[in-house]
């Protein structure tokens, strides 16, 4: 077993230790806590921020929609927050919400724009790391239908598509810790508070890993084929 696979082979396994850590025991953290006491949650008929209702001649009403900006939050209730219970058709629940959507005018914009701008940029650098995975994959595909399947080059092609996916899942995680924790000290909930919490897929890393081990039994294959054919 050369040095590389070895390598490969423990980080597959320690990635899949914490992965499956992290889906058994999840960390929720919320940095601050912000309470007043005219906090509200209620449910309304319409709210006058996000819409204006104009009359015409004729009498009828229009409505008009503002434009709006919204995020997507995981939150957790702050202590002492009174519980949502549904009750419908003799069927009673608890409502836990987990991940809301905040909507915001975009007049106001009370997000901010750091996070539209950074979740700008962090997009295309994302799209650029996909379309590269997508080219390599391409090229491996080309090679393997062209009948060269135990070579370096396929075993190099596949190392870099495996080292482009895991790039990409550390990158989406790094970007999403960046803005969920501006979102957690800027924005606030009544009745809830914002927390950090990693929603990936989490397949990105593991088939890179993956991927990573078979380029070098590949070239291991390679590297025997050879002896086979001196040995000939």
């Amino acid at each position: 077993m050369n040095k590389k696979l070895k390598i490969y082979s423990g980080l597959f396994l320690a990635t899949l230790l914490v992965l499956i850590v992290t889906n058994v025991f999840h960390f929720n953290k919320s940095i601050t806590t912000y309470s007043s006491n005219d906090e509200k949650l209620e449910f309304v008929d319409d709210i006058a921020e996000f819409s204006t209702y104009d009359t015409l001649v004729t009498g009828e009403v229009v409505a008009k929609f503002n434009k709006t900006f919204s995020m997507e939050v995981f939150v957790k209730p702050k202590k002492g927050t009174n519980v949502l219970r549904s009750t419908a058709a003799d069927q009673i629940y608890k409502v836990d919400m987990q991940k809301v959507k905040l909507v915001t005018p975009a007049d106001t914009n009370t997000f901010g724009k750091f996070p539209f701008v950074f979740g700008i940029i962090s997009s295309v650098l994302g799209m650029i790391i996909t379309i590269w995975i997508l080219v390599m994959v391409f090229i491996l595909i080309h090679s393997i239908r062209k009948g060269n399947v135990f070579v370096a080059q396929v075993s190099k092609y596949l190392e870099i598509t495996g080292i482009l996916l895991s790039v990409k899942y550390v990158y989406n995680w790094i970007i999403s810790y960046i803005i969920q924790h501006y979102l957690i000290n800027h924005v606030r909930m009544a009745g809830y508070d914002i927390v950090y919490k990693y929603e990936s897929a989490s397949i990105y890393i593991i088939i890179g890993l993956a991927l990573l081990i078979i380029s070098q039994i590949i070239l291991m294959g390679k590297d025997l084929k050879e002896d086979v054919d001196l040995t000939v």
